[in-house]
């Protein structure tokens, strides 16, 4: 399967503003999209057996961010999105594996540009999220981490805060 055949099988496809929520915390993220079409997919549930890697260090599945999304039509943007309480660390792990995943199954991925956003409702120290923003940055990932709600807007292949 190409990353085409994933998100076509796997995706939905949605339009001008996309809103993400989570069932257990009420922060969201919307993404304003200025007209272009986008595949979003809840990869933390996707049962696709090329998503049921192990991670080697546990004996568990390897925990995947809440959302993937894509630019239809061969955009090469993926934004990844996790939406959590206040475990900051969980949520750059569940980040990091799922652009791992992506990168073991899809060999187009690597031309992808990449961001992550994580949203959070809890009270995490302020140190807390300046450590995650520089492991973002440190791997060269544009981030957004802010407290319960974000807006983000794309705009000619970029995604930026609104």
């Amino acid at each position: 399967m190409n990353l085409d055949e994933f998100v076509n099988l796997c995706g939905k496809t949605v339009g001008k503003t996309i809103v993400f929520k989570d069932k257990d915390n009420e922060s969201e993220v919307r993404l304003e999209t200025n007209g272009e079409e986008f595949y979003k997919v809840k990869f933390d549930e996707l049962n696709v057996d090329e998503f049921k890697f192990r991670d080697e260090s546990r004996s568990e599945q390897a925990e995947r961010c809440d959302f993937v999304v894509f630019l239809k039509d061969g955009g090469k943007v993926v934004l990844f999105i996790e939406i959590k309480g206040s475990d900051l660390q969980k949520a750059w792990s569940q980040i990091l594996n799922s652009m791992e995943l992506l990168k073991n199954v899809f060999q187009e991925y690597k031309n992808y540009k990449k961001y992550a956003t994580v949203v959070f409702s809890g009270n995490p120290l302020k140190t807390k999220i300046q450590s995650l923003q520089k492991k973002f940055s440190d791997k060269q990932i544009p981030n957004f981490v802010k407290r319960d709600n974000i807006t983000l807007k794309y705009k000619e292949g970029e995604i930026k805060a609104g």
